[in-house]
């Protein structure tokens, strides 16, 4: 699944206009009282800030992440508030200062049974806009949850697009729309505001321009097969994936398959095996092999590989074989979503061997499975590492804001709780105090103070 068919965007009219319907849900937040702020007449504004938090219980691949959907929702919101003349120019002094804060939930069909789809589905969400005046922040507008019911589109169509991708864009694209015009429905009225519907093309371009960066970004950047996993590692695995014994490279295919492994000589080796086999006529040892020598490959979450499994997909002589391939194909994928995380450089100012490296990158990514597995292998493996406990406790700060993140975090958080208790280490005490005291979920606020005391001195 990629982007590349959305980029053939045809644009029917001049006009970009998205219309929806929006159902307000249960409120999820808590009441919050809003002061009163009337402003004046003609009044215009300056988007100081677009804080957008993207929030899903599955990393399924193709679909933007949070910066590329933040970018094409900045570009529909800015577009809205243009069209209707509010947007300030850049230079205007009497402009009124906003921030807009967007908790966005990326839902899928059947996520909540235990038959998830892979499906997009309306999402949910709710936002924020606050005015900033002389260094202070005053709330003007407190969404409730909300839902699209009904979307149709006019003005441009997605041709031969992958129609899951191209529906998450149209709700981001909605939602940015709504949350522009809550502000304007709040706007007093004047006679000043001039619409400006030519503004539209301008900001389609840019959309259809970050939509084409987007697929440029979906090839393998380079570090995803840079080499950092240790060479006496890498070796070992050099060695198995040559050896004589057939039981023994198999053994090796599978082990691959349970750890995060980037190393390209060992899966060109894994390649060029491949590429003998699955033309013929297959014993049964061969077969075995030629299907874990897939898995393992597809396992590299590398996209360099995916034409050898569609290749064997397509023509391998077996059909079992292809079966397996085409299977993997899927894994790949995802694999690829997840390596993209796991492998990422660290920080200049920290140093870890390559096994901490990847916990560390998977407890800060956004993946909250990855999140899971990271934080559970920290407590069995590394119980005492100040960085990786350090990093933990930093992470322990977003079960205190209300959202999205945070309700689909508890149990992750509610793990960190247990490492940091556990750890003997004092330093957590004070951090595991504030989290009884403030987490937004009551099974944090539990773990929280039940490993607080096993800090106490």
């Amino acid at each position: 699944m990629d982007l590349k068919h959305i980029l053939n965007i045809k644009v029917k009219t001049c006009l970009f206009i998205i219309l929806f319907t929006f159902l307000s849900a249960c409120a999820s937040t808590k009441k919050e009282t809003i002061p009163d702020i009337t402003l004046k007449s003609g009044v215009k504004y300056e988007l100081t800030s677009f804080d957008f938090d993207l929030v899903t219980s599955r990393n399924v691949p193709g679909f933007l992440n949070q910066q590329q959907t933040q970018q094409i929702m900045l570009q529909q919101f800015e577009m809205s508030l243009a069209k209707e003349g509010i947007l300030a120019e850049a230079d205007d002094k009497n402009a009124v200062k906003i921030a807009v804060i967007i908790d966005y939930r990326r839902h899928y069909f059947g996520e909540d049974t235990p038959f998830p789809m892979d499906k997009v589905s309306s999402p949910y969400f709710f936002y924020r806009i606050n005015i900033l005046h002389n260094s202070t922040v005053k709330p003007y507008i407190r969404s409730k949850e909300r839902r699209i019911a009904n979307m149709h589109l006019y003005g441009i169509e997605f041709i031969g697009s992958p129609k899951n991708i191209a529906d998450d864009i149209n709700f981001s694209l909605s939602v940015a729309n709504d949350v522009a015009k809550g502000l304007i429905e709040k706007t007093p009225e004047s006679t000043d505001y001039v619409e400006n519907t030519d503004i539209q093309g301008k900001y389609q371009s840019k959309i259809q321009s970050l939509l084409a960066g987007f697929e440029q970004e979906r090839q393998d950047p380079a570090y995803l097969e840079e080499k950092y996993i240790s060479e006496q590692y890498i070796q070992a695995f050099i060695s198995r994936l040559q050896d004589q014994d057939i039981d023994e490279r198999i053994e090796a295919y599978e082990e691959i398959q349970k750890v995060w492994y980037n190393d390209k000589e060992s899966f060109d080796i894994i390649t060029k095996r491949l590429m003998g086999l699955y033309k013929n006529e297959l014993s049964s040892s061969q077969l075995d092999e030629a299907e874990a020598a897939v898995e393992a490959l597809a396992s590299s979450g590398l996209l360099s590989y995916k034409r050898t499994l569609e290749e064997i997909s397509h023509h391998a002589k077996s059909e079992d074989l292809r079966e397996v391939a085409t299977d993997n194909i899927e894994t790949l994928d995802n694999r690829h979503a997840q390596a993209l995380l796991i492998h990422r450089p660290l920080p200049e100012n920290i140093d870890m061997t390559w096994q901490q490296k990847q916990l560390y990158n998977m407890i800060q990514s956004n993946d909250f499975y990855l999140q899971k597995i990271g934080v559970k292998r920290i407590y069995r493996e590394y119980p005492n590492n100040e960085l990786l406990l350090d990093a933990l406790s930093d992470n322990l700060d977003a079960a205190t804001r209300q959202g999205y993140r945070a309700d689909l975090s508890a149990d992750y958080h509610a793990w960190i709780c247990r490492v940091l208790g556990m750890s003997e280490m004092t330093k957590y005490k004070a951090k595991l105090d504030y989290i009884t005291n403030h987490a937004s979920n009551k099974k944090v606020r539990n773990f929280a103070e039940k490993f607080a005391d096993e800090l106490d001195i």
